[in-house]
């Protein structure tokens, strides 16, 4: 199945309600997109517009981008990446599928812009004497440090944290040596 075919194919599921894109309603019914990030001109939902980043996961164009952004090398695999769920709802099944996907050197990730930080690269948890690789962006966890979800190929779950290296940075990958994180703990 070429690009185009693949594309179409997953297109045609999402319009015909054959499958549903990946996301989560919040207690007003607004429904937020698991890969809003990715797509162009998206209105963040609100009380008069509940749907529009479910359209604009609908829409072709973003099917496109979703398969220009993780370049999956089947049909099945683009299905997968449209479904899937934020990472706070992922299964340990769920997130096995993209720490193996990330091993296989696929750019399959959960959504995660790996422009200030590269999640294809492992993290050695010497706690646990095991490979984890974040599966979320880093956010600033208080004015001194940075957290990011992890996993490792059982399915934990781990908290990586960064010091930060220059308050008030003005580009986030300029807040913390991104290479050296001071401590990567398993959430209980």
């Amino acid at each position: 199945m070429n690009d185009k075919e693949m594309i179409n194919a997953a297109y045609q599921q999402l319009k015909n309600r054959t499958i549903n894109p990946g996301g989560e309603f919040d207690n007003a019914g607004r429904f937020y997109a698991t890969h809003a990030k990715l797509f162009d001109s998206v209105r963040e939902p609100s009380r008069a517009y509940p749907y529009s980043q479910m359209q604009a996961a609908r829409a072709k164009k973003n099917v496109k981008r979703l398969y220009e952004h993780f370049n999956p090398a089947e049909l099945s695999d683009l299905l997968k990446i449209i479904q899937r769920a934020p990472v706070h709802l992922m299964s340990a099944q769920e997130m096995q599928y993209v720490i193996d996907s990330n091993d296989n050197n696929s750019a399959m990730s959960v959504a995660v812009n790996s422009n200030a930080y590269n999640t294809n690269t492992p993290i050695f948890c010497t706690d646990a004497d095991r490979l984890v690789r974040l599966i979320q962006d880093p956010y600033q966890d208080t004015d001194q440090t940075y957290k990011a979800l992890a996993a490792d190929s059982d399915g934990n779950l781990y908290d990586v944290t960064w010091q930060v290296t220059e308050q008030n940075a003005e580009v986030e990958e300029n807040a913390c040596d991104w290479d050296d994180y001071t401590a990567v703990e398993r959430v209980k």
